[in-house]
């Protein structure tokens, strides 16, 4: 399939991690295989989110399109208060990051 387009960021909260061979996996399988069919009309695709560390128990869907790049941010958010003080300290993150994928 040619491509049409040269480059798609996209900006979610999937939680992703990086399984034992250092590959990109997810626990949302749905979610990755619609982004890698998203990916097919695209030179070149970065997606930004949240990454946790890896459990060996986990049943997950790696990614296998070499034009895919992922750029980490730390998962953070919860119902109380000390959660959301993490988020207000995680902000220039996701502007660095955000700045990242649109270069």
């Amino acid at each position: 399939m040619e491509n049409k387009f040269r480059r798609l960021a996209i900006i979610s909260d999937c939680v992703h991690m990086h399984n034992e061979a250092g590959d990109v996996v997810t626990e949302n399988h749905i979610y990755c295989r619609q982004m890698q069919e998203l990916a097919k009309y695209f030179e070149h695709t970065v997606i930004v989110c949240p990454f946790v560390a890896y459990a060996k128990e986990s049943v997950v869907s790696d990614y296998t399109l070499p034009s895919l790049e992922f750029i980490e941010l730390p998962n953070v958010g919860g119902s109380q208060l000390k959660d959301k003080w993490q988020l207000i300290k995680t902000i220039p993150v996701w502007i660095t990051s955000f700045r990242k994928a649109r270069s």
